[in-house]
C-alpha cells in the first residue's frame, strides 16, 4: 500500500490519551512504504526536539512525546502528513485528570518502577513543560488545550492536516492516508476505566 504523496510521514497527535497501544500493534494498517535513508522523505537536518536520529526510521509518532514537539517534527518533515485529535474540551478535561495526571503525579514504591527514565521524562514534558505543574487548574489546563489545537489549524497548511474525532471512524482516517479501509471494526479502546486498571490507579 505505497503512496509516495504521503512519504511515510504519519504524525497522528493531540493532547495526552490515545489508543497508542492499539497503534502500535496495528501499524500494518498504515504502513505506506518504508521510510528514506535520509529522514524520512525530507526531513532536514536535526530537528531541534531532542529526539535526534532516532526519528529517521520512524513511520508515524502517536501520542507523547512527539505531540509536544510537533511545531519542531512538523518543519523538520515538511512532507508529513499531521492528524490534529480533538475532543469536547470538557470531556477532555475529565479524563486527563483521572488518567495522566494522577499516574504521573503518583510517587510508586522502589520496587513498583519498572521504567524510571521514561517517567522521569514524561512527567517533565508533560507536567512542567506543557502544564507548567498547574495541572490542578482547570481553566489552566483547558487553556492549554485549547490554544493548543487552534495553534496547528493556524500554522500547519490545509492540505497537510486532519481534524479528526475518534469516533468518525476509518473512512476520513483511510482517505486522508491514502490507504484502504479495513475489514476490522474501528476499535474503542483506551478508555478511563481501562487506564486507570492498566497502570494500576483502581
Amino acid at each position: 500500500m505505497e503512496s509516495p504523496a504521503l512519504k511515510n510521514e504519519v504524525m497522528p497527535r493531540g493532547m495526552a490519551g490515545g489508543p497508542r497501544r492499539w497503534f502500535q500493534e496495528h501499524a500494518d494498517i498504515f504502513a505506506v512504504g518504508q521510510p528514506d535513508r535520509d529522514g524520512a522523505g525530507g526531513g532536514r537536518g536535526g530537528c531541534g526536539c531532542g529526539l535526534g536520529h532516532q526519528i529517521r526510521s520512524t513511520i508515524m509518532a502517536v501520542d507523547w512525546p512527539a505531540a509536544a514537539f510537533w511545531p519542531e517534527l512538523s518543519a523538520h518533515f515538511p512532507k508529513a502528513k499531521i492528524i490534529l485529535t480533538t475532543r469536547d474540551p470538557e470531556a477532555w478535561y475529565q479524563s486527563i485528570s483521572r488518567t495522566i495526571f494522577p499516574t504521573l503525579l503518583n510517587e510508586p514504591g522502589s520496587e513498583e518502577e519498572e521504567n524510571p527514565t521514561h517517567r522521569r521524562m514524561t512527567y517533565s514534558l508533560i507536567i512542567e513543560r506543557v502544564f507548567k505543574q498547574k495541572v490542578n487548574d482547570r481553566d489552566f489546563v483547558l487553556d492549554v488545550y485549547q490554544r493548543n489545537s487552534l495553534a496547528v489549524i493556524r500554522d500547519i497548511e490545509p492540505a497537510r492536516l486532519l481534524q479528526y474525532q475518534p469516533g468518525d471512524g476509518w473512512k476520513p482516517l483511510c482517505d486522508f492516508l491514502g490507504v484502504a479501509v479495513p475489514e476490522e471494526p474501528y476499535p474503542h479502546v483506551n478508555n478511563t476505566a481501562e487506564f486507570r486498571k492498566w497502570v494500576g490507579l483502581d
